[in-house]
């Protein structure tokens, strides 16, 4: 798991100050050195999936089929959010790792940092293999007025122009609209490739050789990931995700014990005990999706289901006591069982034990309508919880070699908080001992 892109809309260096020379610590420090860890583009993160090939599977992670020697497992590559400065981070960050290929793609709001790289996604598929991209109502709205020609009718689609081929998904079931003063929640399952061009003679005989072998596992289809929208200023809303890591255990009776997750809040203005709340469910929303398809040591082996799509109330202001059963609608609470009144510490409690990861938006000292400050996303990155916690979204005012002092001022822990950079591994083989674009120790 990559932080692709760190930093705010405008990005850092910011143009205001490269082209009246200001006086900006961080501007300079990325305009002397774009491998800066003050360099910093529009959010954006991404997840590699190893899948294992089943016996017999021929092909790549592209979908194609390989030569007889090919034995390496393919990644997948899912994507979230590529904003106007996408095609940098792609040449900054994509390289260093050997992307070629976007497999996926989430959307976590309409602005311009997170959609108007769309026309670049043509760099990174194929017209016999379009894109899944997911996004919600909302989303979809902005991107068709801005990118008519990636919806493209059956008399345009036979000019074959060079265009990004996107296979266009709601983010929730039916693509609803969101009703006002509410937020959507559900589970998605975010596809994967499958082969299914004809095998080459060459490799016919070997096919027939494996279909005689006791079956193998059907190759996994995709990879259930929670969805919820949160609040990104006042009547703004962006979807943010909760990603299963794989799990350790042995089948257990409490294998979802070992199942954490990491948490993406890259554009967010508030975080409430409800917040919290909807974070917790949604985690326990994977355990039993985990637990329920009986593969808990491969995340990737999840079979599709049915989302479920819902709306969150928020709290209102009478500020009573709520209990789980008036946080959630039923509809979303696949797990009956559990039927306790859950408090704040629970929460609490709760999310520390499971989330190795989080990603938290920060954007500069002063309040903003539509983004956490250093002060609040340092008290929610304390209240998550996490293993570590990476901060995203900050803007040209935090220099990066400042800010380990200010979060420890503000109460925070430097051993598991930091800012993120452009390339940054948060969870895999290489996490907290390299970049993706250096091999300078995450600190």
């Amino acid at each position: 798991a990559v932080v692709v892109g760190a930093g705010s809309s405008s990005s850092t260096p910011k143009i205001a100050c490269v082209v009246t020379h200001a006086d900006c610590p961080s501007c300079k420090a990325a305009v002397q050195d774009p491998t800066s860890r003050s360099h910093r583009l529009n959010p954006s993160f991404l997840l590699q999936l190893r899948k294992r090939r089943s016996a017999g599977d021929p092909c790549d992670a592209h979908g194609r089929r390989h030569g007889d020697n090919n034995t390496s497992e393919p990644l997948f590559n899912i994507l979230v959010d590529c904003g106007k400065s996408f095609r940098e981070s792609a040449i900054k960050v994509f390289a260093p790792l050997g992307v070629s290929f976007i497999h996926s793609l989430l959307l976590t709001h309409p602005h311009a940092d997170a959609i108007l790289g769309l026309d670049d996604l043509r760099e990174f598929s194929i017209p016999s293999r379009p894109t899944p991209v997911y996004l919600d109502a909302e989303t979809e709205v902005q991107v068709r007025k801005t990118f008519n020609y990636l919806f493209p009718t059956e008399e345009a689609k036979k000019k074959k122009l060079w265009v990004a081929s996107v296979d266009w998904r709601p983010m929730f079931e039916g693509s609803p609209v969101r009703p006002k003063g509410e937020l959507l929640h559900g589970v998605l399952d975010v596809s994967f490739p499958t082969c299914t061009r004809p095998l080459p003679a060459s490799q016919k005989a070997k096919q027939m050789e494996v279909e005689e072998s006791p079956p193998s596992p059907p190759p996994p289809s995709s990879w259930p990931v929670s969805v919820f929208q949160v609040w990104h200023g006042v009547d703004t809303v962006s979807n943010a995700f909760v990603f299963p890591l794989p799990c350790t255990a042995d089948g257990g009776e409490d294998e979802e014990e070992d199942c954490k997750v990491i948490v993406y809040l890259s554009d967010i203005s508030v975080v409430k005990d409800d917040t919290l709340a909807t974070i917790r469910r949604h985690i326990q929303l994977l355990h039993d999706r985990i637990r329920r398809d009986r593969r808990p040591t491969e995340v990737a082996t999840a079979t599709p289901q049915q989302q479920i799509p819902t709306a969150v109330t928020e709290r209102p202001v009478d500020e009573r006591e709520w209990s789980v059963r008036d946080e959630i609608p039923t509809a979303v609470t696949e797990r009956p069982v559990d039927e306790r009144e859950w408090s704040v510490r629970d929460d609490e409690a709760f999310l520390s034990k499971f989330v190795e990861v989080a990603i938290v938006d920060m954007l500069s000292e002063e309040p903003y309508i539509s983004h956490l400050n250093t002060k609040e996303a340092v008290a929610a990155a304390k209240r998550i919880g996490a293993g570590h916690t990476y901060f995203v979204g900050m803007s040209h005012s935090l220099f990066y070699d400042n800010m380990a002092l200010r979060i420890k001022e503000l109460g925070g822990d430097t051993s598991r908080m930091e800012l993120a950079w452009d390339g940054c591994v948060v969870y895999g083989p290489a996490a907290n001992t390299r970049t993706a674009v250096n091999d300078d120790a995450c600190d």
